[in-house]
């Protein structure tokens, strides 16, 4: 998503269909087990719940929370891990983590993550761990690649230092294979393999 279509790509990245959809800034899209895909709205406090049967969009999801959100879903067990922090994130800091049971609206544990990053770019769920993607490419805010769990403390910090000058834009992981797929802001998406 751009954060104003939704778009149905094949394994070789060729646009099968496209849909017009707002999904506010359309920070990160997470699928979930349902057929469902959740569109974190990152300003707006929301996640746009996408049907990814028909492209439409259900009833979004209304945070707890004020300022810049990006979210991780488990529908599942209902549950939304919400990357929350009230400065804008052009700098780097502390975020929270709101563990969110969004089928009961109660907020279930806040935890600050281990360490402070800026530009929160995207994140998946996947095996109770959050895998997150941060920067802008720039000395000022660096990307980083990293695998927290579910308390916000850091378990992995990878550097690709290819990629140095390259905003990160989203990541997936493939829940048959476990592959890692990250996409860039030069509209490239690399699958991450280990050797």
């Amino acid at each position: 998503t751009d954060g104003e279509k939704i778009a149905v790509q094949d394994a070789d990245f060729a646009v099968e269909q496209d849909v017009a959809l707002a999904v506010g800034h359309g920070n990160s899209f997470v699928l979930g087990a349902t057929n469902k895909g959740y569109v974190s709205g990152w300003d707006d406090n929301k996640i746009y719940v996408v049907n990814l049967d028909t492209l439409t969009l259900d009833e979004p999801i209304v945070l707890p929370t004020t300022g810049y959100t990006t979210c991780a879903v488990d529908d599942v067990n209902g549950i939304i891990y919400i990357f929350q922090r009230e400065t804008r994130p052009n700098t780097e800091s502390v975020y929270n983590v709101i563990v969110y049971d969004y089928i009961n609206e109660t907020t279930k544990d806040t935890y600050v993550t281990s360490i402070s990053f800026g530009a929160m770019q995207s994140c998946d769920l996947f095996h109770d761990r959050i895998i997150v993607l941060n920067g802008l490419g720039t000395n000022a805010l660096p990307n980083g690649y990293r695998v927290f769990n579910l308390k916000g403390e850091i378990l992995a910090d990878y550097y690709f230092p290819n990629f140095d000058e390259i905003e990160p834009e989203g990541v997936f992981i493939d829940r048959a294979t476990g592959s890692i797929y990250i996409s860039f802001g030069n509209r490239t998406v690399y699958k991450i393999v280990s050797v």
